[in-house]
């Protein structure tokens, strides 16, 4: 599940949450997603200090072995030590373009190799490093995330061949390409 809201400084973060298959419930309106660890800090800061009851969220639920996708916005009830629950505005599928299949175990993220990936904490910079510029580069995936002001917060995946992520050669800039898909505006709409 990669989750997004909007911290107090009006910046967007998303994070990736990930548990065995059942960790995330619906019943009616309202989602629960089960932490079998809690928010641990290296994998959601600066995400956890804005998940909190009232807030706006956006959550894309992605399985990437089935290419399926869908997606959810809605405002949080309650988050505890086991569980975040929210309340849905919005929910609607995608399609299954430009999503890679890969396979991986439940609740254990794997780089492209199959190699167990380690959560890394956020660094915060105006420019990107080469290891950064590196990585964005070969990746095949990656997720955006993006707010307007009384609309709320929407989490987007991105894909396509290694390189549609652009960097500008001091590290400043990053090109994401817009590609046809459905139309919906749900993350452009909000910049």
């Amino acid at each position: 599940l990669v989750i997004a809201a909007a911290v107090a400084s009006g910046a967007v973060w998303a994070s990736v949450l990930c548990g065995p298959a059942g960790f995330v419930r619906a019943s009616g309106r309202s989602v629960t997603v089960a932490l079998r660890r809690g928010l641990s800090p290296e994998a959601t800061e600066p995400l956890k200090s804005a998940l909190c009851p009232g807030a706006h969220v956006g959550c894309l639920g992605i399985d990437l072995a089935s290419r399926r996708r869908n997606r959810v916005n809605g405002t949080i009830a309650s988050v505890s030590d086991s569980q975040i629950v929210f309340v849905v505005d919005q929910a609607f599928g995608n399609c299954s373009q430009y999503i890679h299949a890969r396979v991986s175990a439940p609740g254990e993220p794997r780089d492209a190799d199959g190699a167990r990936a380690a959560a890394l904490p956020p660094v915060a910079s105006a420019l990107l490093s080469e290891a950064a510029m590196s990585l964005i580069h070969s990746a095949d995936t990656a997720f955006i995330a993006s707010c307007a002001p009384d609309a709320g917060v929407d989490v987007s995946h991105r894909g396509g061949r290694p390189g549609f992520l652009l960097c500008s050669p001091d590290g400043s800039q990053l090109t994401i390409p817009d590609f046809s898909g459905n139309r919906q505006f749900n993350t452009l709409g909000n910049v």
